[in-house]
């Protein structure tokens, strides 16, 4: 389908909304479990005014009870870890403290009974507070199992009310993997870019099956289910929803944003089922186009639907140089004397930020601010110089290090731009160190 025409299908919707069919893939079922209560409670909303109009293919079916329980698992430890994760910071906030004044004591330092009688009271106080602010919002606990029953209330209607393809038989499976072989050598899509995940545990004994070492071919078996599900129901309008956004999936802009599924796939599509009525939905996509469909938007949803791309397109650009000095900052103030001597003769140094990837990036709310918070990691080069007696520069040393901090900033919810950036170096690691004598004598 033409990008004009998919645009078209989706501000349609209440045209051809008899005629609607939705797919969702295994990664929007598990992302019901690792978004926030809210957002999943909104996106299990629209689902299920749509549930009648819904076909899960078995292998999504199937990858999806693979992985249920360690996502709902996940779901019931992030209040418990949270709150064991304050108790052992004060923990050992005041085995350290106690620790330093016995060496104070010791060293005959004045009135530290003092310090200690005073400090000792106030950590207590600290303790009182937790578990005060957990008794108080004991009942967000109680978030996660409704979060939990909701989605596994949907998935049994699926389940309940034939919802659910049938299985892939054996003698199919073995066609569409000698198949797979074939378009994956020769990158067609869907699903080559999933080959090399699985071939990496290639030689780990537990891996070392046959129900293993067909996963690769997972997307496959999807994309076949879905054209299967479309010579079935020929006069429907199929979208097919999913968060993977990767190239063996759809045609992407150079910035790898997804605009429409691959063209490749869409002639497959309507050469097999004779038609053109199938387009690729992303979460964030479905949710603003059913959502205001059914009238039931809801901002900070939307909001966290949208959090990455924000994130690289209005955070990371607007506060890139600040970043940049920022991580000059922290690696120009390690102490890097106690690796070789020489360093700490350095008169100048050169610091060269080579790649500045965001590890992880989420999203919480408080009254009308969304608070965006993002892990990056950074590889950076330093090079260490000093003058000889006719002041040219000389090469002391070179230094790589891989530098992880912390950006949080605030946003009010009814404007675009966020601001108020704090920063905070998380810990960082030194990757390689070439010394004087490996430059010079080596």
């Amino acid at each position: 389908m033409e990008i004009r025409e998919e645009i078209k299908l989706y501000n349609s919707i209440s045209k051809i909304y008899d005629r609607l069919l939705i797919i969702p893939d295994t990664n929007v079922l598990l992302y019901l479990y690792r978004c926030s209560s809210n957002a999943s409670q909104k996106i299990v909303q629209v689902l299920e005014m749509l549930k009648e109009k819904t076909i899960i293919p078995n292998q999504v079916y199937m990858e999806y009870l693979e992985h249920k329980d360690a996502e709902q698992s996940k779901i019931k430890k992030k209040y418990e870890n949270y709150e064991k994760e304050l108790i052992k910071i004060v923990d050992k906030f005041e085995s350290d403290l106690s620790m330093r004044i016995a060496v104070a004591k010791k060293n005959l330092y004045p009135k530290s009974n003092l310090l200690d009688k005073t400090i000792e009271p106030n950590v207590g106080l600290i303790r009182k507070e937790i578990d005060n602010y957990f008794q108080k919002y004991r009942n967000e606990k109680d978030k996660f199992d409704d979060q939990i029953e909701r989605i596994e209330n949907l998935v049994k209607y699926y389940e309940e009310n034939k919802k659910i393809s049938d299985e892939i038989s054996m003698d199919l499976k073995l066609k569409y993997i000698s198949e797979g072989e074939l378009r994956y050598k020769y990158k067609m899509p869907p699903g080559y870019e999933d080959e090399q995940k699985f071939k990496e545990n290639d030689r780990n004994p537990k891996t070392n099956n046959f129900q293993y070492k067909i996963k690769k071919f997972g997307d496959l078996f999807v994309w076949k289910e879905i054209i299967d599900i479309g010579l079935q129901n020929q006069e429907k309008c199929i979208f097919f929803l999913t968060n993977d956004t990767k190239g063996d999936w759809w045609e992407l802009k150079d910035n790898d944003e997804p605009i429409i599924m691959r063209k490749e796939l869409s002639k497959e599509f309507r050469d097999a089922t004779g038609s053109d009525k199938i387009a690729f939905m992303e979460l964030l996509k479905f949710y603003k186009v059913f959502s205001k469909h059914f009238e039931i938007q809801d901002q900070r949803t939307e909001i966290e639907l949208n959090v990455k791309a924000y994130v690289e397109n209005n955070i990371t650009e607007k506060y890139k140089e600040e970043i940049t000095l920022k991580i000059e900052s922290y690696v120009r103030n390690i102490d890097f004397s106690d690796i070789d001597d020489e360093f700490a003769i350095s008169e100048d140094q050169k610091c060269s930020i080579n790649n500045l990837d965001i590890i992880d990036s989420l999203v919480y709310f408080e009254g009308n601010n969304a608070f965006y918070r993002i892990e990056y990691g950074a590889d950076v080069e330093l090079e260490f110089f000093t003058k000889d007696k006719d002041g040219d520069e000389i090469l002391l040393g070179k230094v790589d290090v891989l530098v992880v901090f912390e950006l949080v900033v605030e946003r009010d919810i009814a404007q675009e731009e966020a601001d108020n950036p704090k920063f905070n170096l998380i810990n960082y690691n030194i990757e390689n160190v070439v010394s004087p004598y490996d430059l010079y004598y080596d």
